[in-house]
């Protein structure tokens, strides 16, 4: 009579290809957003630099410009700065997650070793 039912090494042998091929794919996308991810941090870091120049311009030529421009001004160069601080906080949190990812993702702590099924 012949047993139709997988085998307990077939069984983990699929299981193991199937953790394997997910591994690969999370690192996968786990890299392909990391490129992206490193020009938004940048940029943001490089933004929160420019308002910051910008302010103490404007803190400068303060006594040169309207009252009602100057807290306009004032305010929009505030905002730009809190807005590049979210993206670049965010885009840190991204970047946590993606190590994450590629941690999990990592085959090199795995050890395989055969096993005699009929000893479970």
């Amino acid at each position: 009579m012949v047993d139709n039912e997988p085998s307990f090494f077939s069984i983990s042998y699929s299981l193991l290809i199937l953790a394997l091929t997910l591994g690969t794919l999370t690192a996968g996308v786990a890299h392909e957003l990391r490129n992206p991810l490193n020009f938004v941090n940048n940029y943001a870091e490089g933004s929160m630099e420019l308002a910051e120049e910008l302010i103490e311009e404007f803190k400068i030529q303060l006594e040169h410009i309207e009252t009602t421009t100057a807290s306009y001004i004032k305010d929009t160069l505030t905002e730009l700065r809190d807005n590049s601080l979210a993206i670049k906080l965010h885009g840190q949190r991204a970047e946590g997650i993606i190590q994450s990812m590629m941690q999990h993702a990592r085959t090199d702590s795995t050890q395989l070793q055969l096993t005699d099924p009929s000893l479970r």
